[in-house]
């Protein structure tokens, strides 16, 4: 399963699928590491998306997956950069192999791992399981990561960091007037023509409820 991809001939379409958490961060990592192997595969038809991984319903990726349903005599090329680009959990790694390696004549190709997945490899017990392995260890590292950073933001909120935009407080010294003139959150909002929402967290805030 370690060996490379055929060249371009032998596919009769070449797919690449990048996939990033946030739109704050950016493709350039995976845009490096495939650069070398998408060389050889000119007119190759790119796929982005941004959110997570757990997502299956990533519109990128469900566009794509059309383009890999529709049958081929010569089989389809899919290049990813790592396994939980594609999928960051066991479930939906082996639900895409059995899909579209086993049933829709696609070739997988992992580049940091060096995998290449296809029917024949998949149907070798040794591939499977190594294939399995690294799933389990994308979707391990996946919920390490988020476990850190749950730990970070709550020992940062333990020393005051406040995350987020900083709220509004235009209008808190009304909001405290009405608060205690008796007037309830909702006739408050429509008072300042602002969002029931707003007025509540506003309360919040200033320990008002």
């Amino acid at each position: 399963m370690s060996d490379k991809p055929q060249a371009l001939s032998f596919y009769a379409e070449v797919h690449c699928y990048k996939r990033i958490s946030t739109a704050a961060q950016d493709f350039i990592r995976q845009d490096d590491a495939l650069q070398r192997t998408l060389e050889a595969y000119p007119g190759y038809i790119a796929w982005k998306d941004v959110g997570s991984g757990g997502d299956r319903a990533r519109q990128s990726l469900l566009q794509m997956k059309g383009f890999l349903s529709v049958p081929t005599r010569k089989p389809k090329l899919l290049i990813v950069y790592e396994l939980d680009r594609l999928f960051r959990d066991l479930t939906g790694a082996l639900l895409f192999v059995e899909n579209f390696v086993l049933n829709s004549n696609t070739h997988l190709y992992i580049v940091k791992e060096n995998l290449y997945l296809t029917e024949g490899a998949v149907m070798q017990e040794t591939n499977r399981l190594l294939f399995v392995v690294t799933a389990m260890f994308a979707e391990m590292e996946r919920r390490r990561m988020a476990s850190r950073t749950a730990e970070k933001m709550q020992a940062m909120k333990r020393l005051g960091h406040v995350f987020g935009r900083p709220r509004d407080t235009t209008h808190d010294a009304d909001i405290q007037e009405y608060h205690f003139q008796g007037k309830s959150m909702y006739w408050t909002s429509k008072k300042l023509k602002i969002s029931h929402a707003k007025v509540k967290r506003a309360c919040q805030a200033m320990d008002l409820l």
